[in-house]
């Protein structure tokens, strides 16, 4: 405990509040440079996701050390440390992106003077002398040099080589053992793989020598290869044969059945030509017989003839000293011995391209001066290493100095997200619809997923499909809508989407989380209800009448049908006069209803109201008002303080260590609804096709006639009783 206490006397940190969020304010180098003693309860974020964020990729990449796909707290500190130990003012480069100049770094900066001499010629080589460097022109310069021959990564390709010798043996070697990607994207070798090559020839070599030290290997000389492809293609059912033959003397009856018996040639005559081929190349080479020898010509299986004649011919006579119309088990087990040592020779044989080619042009290539001249180009390239890797080491530098900050204000504190005039790495784009433009737009992976992580924010999303027709490009957003009305947005409603960089996107939403928007609809939300469920009452007894009265009218129509077919037909104007007077009784039955419903209603208010005092009616009123609209505008309240960012940013990859809550005033610069400009003039003519305008004047008309009638109703209920 008093380790804490003391810790926090070295360290007064300051803290400031927005959005009610508590949060650690950051800025002078003492905070950046003890950050470490800072508790990590303390940080908004425990981890930051490497895609999904409008942020530098590279930049990203450098700081996740780990390479899974998280920015955690000892990444980030380590990348502070490093940057804090190179930067000379540290106050300076936090308050913004500024590009490098020599002042920049700090005097015991390790390898400054190197730097610097970098930086010159950086600026150099662009024809530049105003000092000031950005990433973009370290970038640049590294681009040039990955060109060069010898870049420094110790892999070089072909054309590097600057002799035609040396460049055909890179292009083998690679041919041979692969290739590594140079800087350039070019294919080429390093120590490695050079070494791997000489291994491999080396082994080959080898393989091809023990020939010479083992005569029995190549017993028919040049020719043992031959014979012993030959050997292979019958050495299975040679065995075979041999088998059944030394089986068949335990019963000479299945002699037959293993043979070509007569059942067998029976069945193979109702084959196809090529049928009867596949199908007797499953018989014994020959009939099967106890002690009988393999005749190798003569009563052979067709289907195997002819390689038992190469056989014989390439083979067996010359294994055996003579000519051969017969093998003996004996015999047979002597082509084996003698072919073993050649056999066991192959499956020696190492597994590199190297090993097809001959003793003499292996022996050229191990011996080769160029394998040294290659050798002795990789090292000069390694030598140069420490050079590019200086150039790495200060883009390293620009990118941190540019882009640190902005992740401290996105990570450790959420400054970028309640700046008024910021925009936090997670907020991906704007999206305009239905009169409004959404500034908290999330890139989404999968919607499923990510709809239900996000559910417990309490926070109206809209999923949105956008894609962009020109290139083809299709992504999915996740946008919350924090300002306005839920009503006028459903699955398919289409708008258009703007990412960080411009580029505009066709967006449609495809999946919708719904939840409270703002106080202003949660109070007529009741009313709209009552009203659909009167509206949708009225529609259903119109539409029981008006089937009642069509039923009526066929009736009658398929009556007059009838009187025709029996007597003189009615004059056609009659029926028209039918079909008007059912016009008319609907009209006249959806009136009656309507005025029914305003009766009623107006019924119960007079006998509800009867007998009290005017203001008592009034407070009545007003009473009525919060009775049906105030629970929802209470419930909606609570539901809108308690919006919570969090669950929507863990649900995009963050690990987010606290609340993130949106109160009503963020919530409405975050989505902000059409807003004539306080320049704008309106036009005094009025709008000839506006039939809003009419339907306004019939609708105050009628609501002035009830409240007219109310009044008198009430006049005479409190005055003449």
């Amino acid at each position: 405990m008093l380790n804490k206490i003391r810790m926090a006397k070295e360290n007064p940190w300051k803290f400031f509040k927005a959005g009610g969020l508590l949060q650690v304010a950051l800025g002078s180098a003492d905070e950046l440079s003890s950050l470490e003693n800072l508790d990590k309860k303390l940080w908004v974020a425990l981890a930051y996701p490497v895609t999904g964020v409008e942020f530098d990729p590279k930049t990203l990449a450098l700081i996740d050390t780990d390479n899974d796909g998280r920015i955690r707290p000892p990444e980030l500190l380590e990348a502070i440390r490093w940057t804090i130990e190179r930067l000379g003012d540290t106050e300076e480069w936090f308050r913004g992106d500024s590009p490098m100049v020599a002042e920049s770094i700090r005097e015991n900066a390790p390898e400054r003077e190197r730097l610097l001499s970098l930086m010159a010629t950086i600026l150099k080589d662009e024809g530049r002398d105003d000092g000031r460097l950005k990433v973009e022109d370290i970038e640049e310069y590294s681009k040039k040099c990955s060109e060069f021959a010898l870049n420094g990564d110790g892999i070089v390709p072909p054309e590097a080589a600057g002799d035609e010798a040396l460049s055909a043996l890179i292009a083998d070697i690679i041919t041979v053992v692969g290739a590594a990607a140079d800087k350039s994207g070019k294919d080429g070798i390093d120590l490695p793989l050079l070494e791997r090559f000489i291994e491999e020839a080396k082994a080959a070599l080898e393989w091809r020598k023990a020939v010479a030290s083992a005569p029995e290997i190549l017993p028919l000389g040049d020719k043992t290869p031959l014979a012993f492809a030959s050997f292979v293609e019958v050495r299975e059912k040679i065995d075979d044969y041999f088998f059944r033959c030394s089986l068949s003397g335990f019963d000479p009856r299945v002699s037959e059945s293993w043979s070509f018996s007569a059942d067998s040639l029976t069945t193979l005559s109702t084959k196809k030509s090529f049928e009867i081929v596949d199908s007797s190349a499953l018989l014994p080479l020959a009939k099967i017989e106890q002690g009988k020898d393999l005749p190798l010509e003569g009563l052979v299986n067709p289907a195997w003839a002819a390689r038992l004649s190469d056989f014989k011919t390439s083979c067996a006579e010359p294994l055996m000293g003579g000519p051969l119309t017969a093998l003996s088990p004996a015999m047979w087990e002597e082509i084996k011995q003698k072919l073993g040592p050649y056999g066991a020779y192959l499956v020696s044989k190492p597994g590199t391209p190297l090993a097809e080619r001959e003793e003499t042009a292996l022996v050229e290539i191990i011996s080769s001066p160029s394998l040294e001249a290659v050798r002795t180009l990789i090292e000069s390239d390694l030598a140069r290493i420490e050079d590019y890797k200086l150039i790495d080491t200060l883009e390293k530098l620009a990118r941190y100095r540019r882009d640190l900050p902005v992740l401290i204000k996105n990570f450790i504190n959420f400054a970028d997200f309640y700046d008024m005039d910021g925009t936090a790495t997670f907020q991906v784009g704007t999206l305009f619809l239905d009169a409004r433009s959404c500034g908290l737009c999330f890139w989404v992976e999968d919607i499923g997923k990510h709809s239900a992580l996000a559910a417990p924010s309490k926070l109206y999303l809209a999923y949105c499909e956008v894609q962009r027709r020109s290139d083809g490009l299709k992504k999915t957003i996740c946008a919350a809508f924090t300002a306005g009305v839920s009503h006028s947005l459903w699955v398919g409603r289409a708008g258009v989407f703007y990412d960080r960089s411009g580029k505009d996107y066709d967006a449609v939403i495809v999946k919708v989380v719904e939840n409270s928007i703002s106080l202003k609809e949660a109070f007529w939300s009741p009313w709209r209800k009552m009203a659909r469920m009167i509206s949708e009452q009225v529609n259903k007894l119109l539409a029981a009448k008006e089937s009642a009265n069509q039923a009526a009218f066929q009736k009658s129509v398929d009556e007059a049908g009838h009187t025709v077919s029996t007597a003189t037909p009615p004059p056609q104007p009659a029926v028209a006069a039918q079909a008007g007077g059912a016009a008319m009784a609907s009209s006249v039955a959806a009136l009656g209803i309507a005025l029914g419903f305003i009766s009623t209603a107006a019924t119960a208010a007079v006998s509800l109201l009867a007998g009290m005092p005017l203001w008592k009616t009034l407070l009545s009123i007003i009473g009525l008002f919060f009775l049906v609209s105030g629970p929802s505008v209470i419930s909606c309240y609570f539901r809108i303080r308690s919006r919570d960012l969090a669950p929507v940013l863990n649900a995009c990859g963050w690990a987010v260590n606290k609340s993130i809550p949106l109160p009503i005033k963020l919530a409405r610069i975050l989505t902000r609804e059409a807003e004539l400009p306080a320049s704008a003039v309106l036009s005094a003519a009025d709008d000839p096709y506006d039939d809003e305008k009419k339907n306004r004047r019939v609708r105050i008309t009628v609501l002035s006639i009830i409240l007219a009638i109310s009044l008198v109703l009430l006049y005479f209920v409190r005055f003449y009783k």
